[in-house]
């Protein structure tokens, strides 16, 4: 049975680059587990895959619903379970990618939502988590807001807010923050100030980057998660560039499996 592949990490970590580029090696198909982006309409200020970059790659956990529809973390579950189930089927690398830690841990821990109970993590899933200095992403953090704004975010925001209201996945994150500069000036985008609105957009990133990052550091999880740098990541592709996807796979495998052996005996 092909392993999972989980792929995790603080927002504007490059994590998403990263795992394409993984799983063109592999034979992967990603599910997205990100809370936001399973929203339909909310492609910019989630930094949604590109068209692009999902022809490359078949991606699932996608345009799932409306903000204006209920969505739980109970659904996500079930959903990428069975999505995990089709992609082994086809003979492919299921890959769990996404910054939301709690939507990631509720499949690969097998959490039940009912006793609030958990497992141990599969002998055959792998999690890696894409690290970066705090300086660096506070810079990333800054061009990704100047690109959503180029992009279009303060439309983007707009037009959803005029369809479906002040619904709950529109007050948060980059919507959220967006909203509420849009109230402070009457809601006349003119008005905004670009520089303020940049200033905003990146705190509220590296706020999120706080909670992802203590999220996966948490005694329960931090011992089954294996940090490494894009530059790290790309030179196993590097060395990997000619070989099987079999091979690929398996060789991540066991260098993940390697890592937690190490880092228990440490523990210990």
């Amino acid at each position: 049975m092909q392993p999972l592949i989980v792929i995790t990490g603080p927002t504007a970590s490059g994590k998403t680059t990263l795992a394409i580029k993984l799983a063109e090696m592999i034979e992967g198909e990603i599910i997205c587990a990100d809370s936001r982006t399973v929203y339909r309409g909310m492609d910019i200020g989630t930094a949604k895959p590109t068209a692009k970059e999902q022809a490359g790659v078949p991606h699932w956990g996608l345009d799932l619903v409306s903000p204006d529809e209920r969505f739980t973390l109970y659904d996500f579950q079930q959903y990428a379970y069975a999505k995990i189930d089709e992609i082994r089927a086809r003979g492919h690398v299921p890959m769990l990618v996404g910054g939301s830690g709690l939507y990631a841990s509720a499949v690969i821990y097998h959490y039940d939502l009912v006793n609030k109970k958990c497992m141990q993590i599969d002998d055959n899933t792998a999690l890696i988590g894409v690290r970066m200095s705090r300086e660096i992403l506070n810079k990333r953090s800054v061009q990704r807001a100047e690109q959503m704004i180029d992009d279009g975010l303060v439309d983007e925001v707009m037009n959803l807010r005029r369809r479906y209201g002040d619904v709950m996945p529109l007050r948060c994150n980059a919507y959220g923050v967006v909203r509420d500069a849009l109230i402070e000036v009457g809601g006349e985008p003119e008005r905004l100030d670009r520089k303020k609105l940049v200033q905003s957009l990146a705190l509220a990133d590296n706020h999120l980057v706080k909670k992802q990052l203590t999220w996966w550091r948490s005694p329960y999880r931090r011992a089954d998660i294996w940090w490494q740098t894009p530059a790290e990541l790309n030179q196993f592709m590097a060395v990997h560039s000619v070989a099987s996807a079999k091979k690929i796979t398996g060789d991540l495998l066991t260098a993940y499996k390697n890592y937690k052996s190490s880092s228990r005996a440490l523990d210990n």
